[in-house]
């Protein structure tokens, strides 16, 4: 890439490669950036998105994925939706305590994970 390229910005409506600047929406259904590959996939494809003149929004559940930030990066954004932390540190696998549950995808997600089953895709859409 060109230094002219990387000095467009989508305050002057240009992308990095010339074009209109798109509208980017990331799924995560998990975003933990220490460990497995999407957390990690999806801070480096949202920054570097971000960085290219694109407005990047990460729509994702706990862990959350955790987002570089700086001024070349003020078109990315987190949204955090509420989901079950059923998987973290230092209590992995845990039960829920009752006041966690909002509605019956929350029971379905712990029985599917109690059984060793892969609740996330369902529970996420």
């Amino acid at each position: 890439m060109t230094a002219e390229a990387i000095e467009a910005s989508p305050r002057q409506g240009v992308t990095a490669a010339g074009d209109r600047p798109l509208r980017i929406a990331l799924l995560t259904y998990k975003g933990n950036p220490f460990c497995g590959g999407q957390g990690v996939y999806v801070r480096h494809l949202s920054r570097e998105l971000a960085r290219l003149g694109h407005s990047v929004e990460v729509i994702g559940s706990q862990p959350y994925p955790v987002l570089d930030e700086g001024e070349d990066l003020a078109g990315l954004t987190l949204t955090e939706l509420a989901s079950l932390d059923l998987y973290r540190s230092p209590d992995p696998f845990r039960t829920p305590k009752r006041d966690e549950y909002r509605d019956w995808i929350d029971g379905l997600e712990v029985a599917t994970m109690w059984t060793g089953g892969f609740p996330e895709p369902l529970t996420f859409s």
